[in-house]
């Protein structure tokens, strides 16, 4: 145990200092700056549809009649101004995050595979045992699943445990699959990566998820 700590620290660090390089620093700028104009120009755009597209559907979902009656009745009538934003916005969020992650698997991936093998493991062999259109469709598949999971488990979001729990967990999964297919794609042969994501399948998910929540903390 203390050994496999060390080497996450030891990663941690190193992968802290990268950071402050500038090309790094550009490429890290880059999904940030387009989701944020994404979701503007969304926003600008389709808000109020969005809000109100919300609401008819509550309202006429028979399943979730009883609880939009007593949570409506708690609220003194203010729950049903406030749900439909409320439920655009976290819908909004891990879309975005998800978005964010692919275009930082596509810009900054390659970029800090190849820079971490260049000072660390020179003699790294590359057994290239995914090509990009294989990560791409690996990348939009995972991402098909969590957008399906979201969309899945938006009933439960009504109630404040499943609203803090289910969006960070769904993201943090993503953010597995989708960065450590990416981490091995070049280096290992198909057999490889995949002996690898089932050995370390649990560590992985755990930084995941914890990736997850820093991400939807802001």
């Amino acid at each position: 145990m203390l050994p496999a700590m060390g080497t996450v620290f030891d990663a941690f660090w190193r992968a802290a200092a990268y950071c402050f390089m500038p090309r790094l620093i550009l490429l890290s700028l880059l999904p940030l700056i387009v989701a944020s104009a994404s979701a503007f120009g969304l926003a600008w755009f389709f808000w109020e549809d969005a809000v109100n597209g919300v609401r008819d559907l509550l309202e006429g979902w028979q399943l979730l009649a009883p609880a939009m009656h007593w949570l409506d009745g708690i609220s003194g009538g203010a729950f049903r101004s406030v749900i439909g934003p409320l439920i655009v916005v976290a819908l909004s969020v891990p879309v975005l995050l998800i978005t964010a992650l692919l275009l930082v698997a596509v810009f900054m991936g390659p970029a800090i595979v190849s820079l971490v093998a260049q000072r660390r493991f020179p003699g790294l062999q590359k057994r290239r045992g995914a090509g990009v259109w294989r990560a791409v469709a690996w990348g939009l598949g995972s991402t098909v699943v969590a957008l399906g999971a979201l969309v899945l488990s938006l009933p439960f979001w009504l109630f404040p445990p499943a609203a803090l729990l289910l969006p960070p967990l769904i993201w943090g999964w993503l953010t597995y699959r989708v960065m450590a297919f990416d981490a091995w794609a070049d280096h290992a042969s198909a057999e490889e990566r995949r002996l690898l994501m089932r050995r370390h399948r649990l560590p992985l998910l755990g930084m995941g998820v914890a990736t997850g929540y820093l991400g939807a903390a802001p």
